[in-house]
């Protein structure tokens, strides 16, 4: 980069049109600035002519050409290297063949002979830049795009590419960072805080009558406010040989008033996976340690194995999951699971909105280990998730969530003659996130939970309005 803009010579900018990128970009001299239209209506009609004429003073790369064999086609125009060192169409020509044949180093060694002969030639800088974007050499490519930013006066259609490419290099940085953190701060309130009832009173049956109980008010749906503080962590590298990656989460939630409904939720993971020839696979593990009410109430650890293939722009996995739960002081609920998880997801850009739209299927036999009212429980859960980021950035997230749970025995002999439990769980949630600074996100979210049963004592309904903050660092 200093090598070529050492060389550059200040003259007055012109129009040349010799690139494929070249026909989009608006360059003005000093004396005869045409506009923008204008410039437009020129290089559209310039870009066929020059590379015409470019591919015109070769015949037999040309013919070459003709026949859609390209990569002989640049063999033959390197073996003319020696005759042509100092002829900007010709590196130009060779550029553009590069990049067709997604070369892309040898398309940025190219460009750059053409703008080391000819410094004013805007189209080759701009190729210079995405030639290098796309091998890779962010640094460099953000280095360009500032040059012709700054010297070139691109128009506002060259901006927005400029600006797309630089976003897509600092996913891709930001996506290789061996870590990446996420805090997040937030208050909401909160409907029923407590996990209440909906109703206020059951009806037990006890030696063949049926009896009305009316229940405390403690055991009602009791509302109140709450800050949530989270922090995530992910690191990933290489180890072995393999794709290593280890994750650390913290949450708190913390109620105003209803301080024994409280919670943190501890985890720890690590994963482990192989990059086969179309898809990938590995091995995974997490444990969880969870605190409500400040007592510790369960250790939860979970092993998976998975298998993730890509398509496009969708990506489809199969994970089976082996999870135990071990309750601290209530060895009672202890149980196992073996979890089937099938999932799809796929990201696309319509205009200038970006969608992404993820399904994801689960089921379990959710076994306890000692004796257990219901006995073994058939598990499942339906999980649907749709995103949408406009052009000014404000993204839009709704999720759908079903589940349903079926104990196998009748749960009590005093709730509905010792009916089995049928527990159905629908969750709704619409979250609004608009960017600000460098990393940060304000964020609102509105959440609806519901669980419907046969049985009156596990029917609750839940809904909770948020607003926070996310850092991304």
């Amino acid at each position: 980069m200093k090598r070529i803009l050492s060389s550059l010579v200040l003259l007055p900018l012109v129009s040349l049109p010799m690139s494929l990128c070249a026909q989009v970009l608006n360059v003005k001299s000093e004396s005869d600035a045409p506009t923008v239209a204008e410039s437009q209506q020129v290089t559209q009609a310039q870009k066929a002519l020059d590379y015409q004429v470019d591919v015109a003073a070769f015949p037999d790369v040309k013919a070459l050409l003709d026949q859609t064999k390209v990569a002989d086609a640049i063999l033959a125009l390197e073996s003319k290297q020696p005759q042509h060192e100092n002829n900007p169409r010709f590196f130009n020509l060779l550029g553009v063949l590069y990049l067709q044949q997604k070369q892309f180093a040898s398309a940025a060694a190219a460009f750059e002979r053409v703008v080391l002969i000819q410094s004013d030639n805007a189209g080759a800088w701009l190729d210079l830049a995405i030639a290098n974007a796309e091998a890779g050499e962010f640094t460099q490519a953000n280095q360009y795009f500032d040059y012709i930013e700054a010297s070139h006066r691109p128009s506002a259609q060259i901006l927005r590419m400029i600006a797309t490419y630089r976003a897509r290099m600092q996913k891709q940085m930001d996506d290789h960072k061996p870590w990446r953190n996420q805090f997040e701060y937030f208050i909401g309130r909160d409907t029923n805080a407590n996990s209440g009832l909906l109703v206020s009173h059951i009806t037990v049956t006890f030696e063949g009558k049926s009896i009305d109980l009316l229940l405390d008010e403690q055991y009602k749906a009791h509302p109140d406010t709450f800050r949530q503080v989270s922090n995530r962590s992910h690191f990933q590298s290489r180890l072995l040989g393999q794709n290593f990656g280890f994750d650390l989460a913290l949450t708190n939630r913390s109620f105003t008033k209803e301080h024994v409904y409280s919670y943190t939720d501890a985890s720890l993971g690590m994963t482990l996976g192989h990059n086969f020839d179309g898809f990938d696979a590995g091995i995974a593990g997490s444990v969880e340690h969870f605190i409500w009410g400040n007592r510790s109430l369960l250790n939860n650890s979970e092993t998976s194995l998975f298998v993730e293939k890509n398509f496009g722009p969708c990506q489809l996995s199969y994970v089976l999951d082996y999870e135990s739960r071990r309750y601290v002081s209530t060895a009672n609920l202890n149980a196992r699971s073996l979890w089937s998880n099938i999932a799809g997801s796929c990201q696309r850009h319509m205009g200038a909105y970006q969608w992404e739209a993820a399904v994801v299927a689960r089921r379990a036999n959710d076994k306890p280990v000692v004796f257990r009212a219901g006995g073994a429980t058939s598990r499942q859960e339906n999980i649907l998730r749709l995103s949408l980021k406009t052009p000014s950035a404000l993204r839009a997230d709704l999720s759908f969530s079903f589940g349903r749970a079926a104990d196998e025995e009748g749960y009590s002999a005093l709730l509905e003659n010792n009916a089995r439990r049928v527990v159905q769980r629908r969750n709704y949630r619409f979250q609004l996130g608009y960017p600000f600074g460098k990393n940060w996100m304000a964020f609102a979210a509105y959440e609806d939970n519901r669980n419907d049963s046969n049985l009156v004592l596990f029917r609750q309904r839940g809904r909770n309005i948020s607003a926070g903050v996310r850092l991304n660092y």
